[in-house]
């Protein structure tokens, strides 16, 4: 059975953000600010930060890209940890930033990708809750995206592939009338598999047992995050923000190959000692606040034999 998971890397650099204009738009004549677009592009001469699994390090990554902010920072800080979504476009590889050519990717990508992400997610968990008001809500607001779906089932994932004028091979879903959930249903199951075909590559690769292994491989980022939207509609998975203070991953809950058992707060053991490190602090804190043993623990939600630990491993005036 093909496997997703293992063979699946992704690279991380430095970038940053400057003002281009994709090539073909001027080739080469003089441009102005107002006609220019923020992109984020790798840092010249900058270092590669690592190399990951996209898949199996981050399981619940979708989550953490839908609730990015869609600003310049938020992005940068999402393309710093994680990569960049590795769009095939046009427009990801022909920007022209001064004098040279360049590539990257705009931010009206990044925030179109995030809110298509976001509003997905919202489409699955109203269609699982039964909740038809705030499925109304959420999936006009998709329709609005222009996310459609050709009868021939050609889905478009991009702004840029979007016909302009009627279209009759085109259906939307008339907001006069009532969300038909079957219709819904089927979009979001047409969605997603556009969101995945042609986007996996077979890779084959030898075992130890000197027989081999069939893989199919996203080729970006994105991908690799559509295809865990895929994994929550399609195994109905639990997932859980890491209980660490501002951390923005998730935890999948679940017996798979990525999954952790329900007892499981925090996405790694780093976040777990920073957890506790910050917990210390707070009741170091409180007791210079003049609180009692008592009131911190109950502050913090645990016991007053702990909490004497953690003052006395820092003697608090």
């Amino acid at each position: 059975m093909p496997h997703t998971l293992i063979s699946s890397r992704w690279r991380v650099d430095e970038y940053h953000w400057v003002k281009a204009v994709p090539w073909e738009r001027t080739e080469g004549r003089p441009w102005t600010d107002e006609e220019a677009s923020w992109v984020l592009t790798k840092t010249p001469d900058g270092s590669q930060t690592r190399v990951y699994n996209p898949l199996q390090e981050h399981p619940g990554l979708f989550k953490t890209f839908a609730g990015t902010s869609p600003t310049r920072e938020g992005v940068a800080r999402f393309a710093s940890r994680y990569g960049m979504l590795g769009l095939r476009s046009p427009h990801t590889t022909g920007w022209e930033f001064g004098s040279q050519q360049i590539s990257g990717e705009a931010l009206d990508q990044w925030r179109w990708h995030i809110e298509v992400v976001k509003l997905t997610l919202a489409v699955q968990t109203a269609l699982q809750a039964g909740d038809i008001m705030t499925l109304r809500q959420v999936y006009e607001a998709w329709l609005d995206l222009r996310v459609f779906c050709c009868l021939d089932g050609n889905v478009s994932l991009h702004p840029d592939d979007f016909p302009t004028g009627p279209q009759p091979d085109i259906w939307w879903t008339d907001p006069r009338c009532e969300v038909d959930i079957v219709e819904v249903r089927y979009s979001l199951g047409d969605i997603l598999t556009a969101a995945l075909k042609g986007h996996l590559s077979p890779k084959i690769v030898p075992t130890e047992s000197a027989s081999f292994d069939l893989f199919m491989v996203p080729d970006s980022l994105v991908s690799a995050m559509w295809y865990q939207v895929t994994q929550l509609v399609v195994g109905h998975k639990e997932f859980r923000c890491c209980a660490r203070s501002g951390c923005d991953a998730w935890i999948e809950i679940s017996l798979g190959l990525t999954g952790s058992r329900s007892s499981k707060r925090y996405c790694t053991d780093g976040c777990r000692m920073k957890a506790y490190r910050m917990r210390q602090e707070q009741a170091r804190e409180l007791k210079r606040q003049g609180m009692s043993l008592r009131e911190i623990a109950h502050a913090l939600g645990s016991d007053t034999r702990t909490v004497r630990s953690w003052l006395a491993a820092r003697q608090v005036p």
